[in-house]
Order: C-alpha cells, then sequence, then structure tokens
C-alpha cells in the first residue's frame, strides 16, 4: 500500500481501493485505507483544481495592479 500511495500521490480513497483490486485482487474499504494511511502517518493533499497559470508571476503582478 505505501508503494501505491508513494507512486500515486494524488488519487483519493476509493482510487486507492481500486487500485489493490487490481494489483493484489482484494477489495478494501476506503475506511479501511484511510485507517491505515492514518497508523503510518501519511496524510493525502487535497487536489487543486486551479490552472498552472494561476501562479506565474505575470499573473502574480497583473493581481497586485489590479488591487
Amino acid at each position: 500500500m505505501i508503494d501505491i500511495v508513494e507512486a500515486h500521490p494524488d488519487l483519493t480513497l476509493w482510487q486507492y481501493s481500486e487500485k489493490l483490486r487490481d494489483k493484489l485482487g482484494i477489495n478494501v474499504s476506503t475506511t479501511m485505507i484511510d485507517r491505515f494511511l492514518k497508523q503510518h502517518d501519511i496524510s493525502l493533499k487535497k487536489k487543486t483544481y486551479r490552472s498552472e497559470k494561476v501562479v506565474t508571476e505575470e499573473v502574480q503582478k497583473a493581481r497586485v495592479d489590479y488591487w
């Protein structure tokens, strides 16, 4: 499980469950995955759906100029 998280850090718990089913042929609930990750002090990062353009220097300058 840790190998899967390291290889795919941005997946959801549901997607990890599907990966385990596909890779090992076992069904694991998202609750069980969440408990496992907590026991190993692994936290999942939330995805951001902002465009990468938002953080460019040009866009940041335009924001400052606007305000």
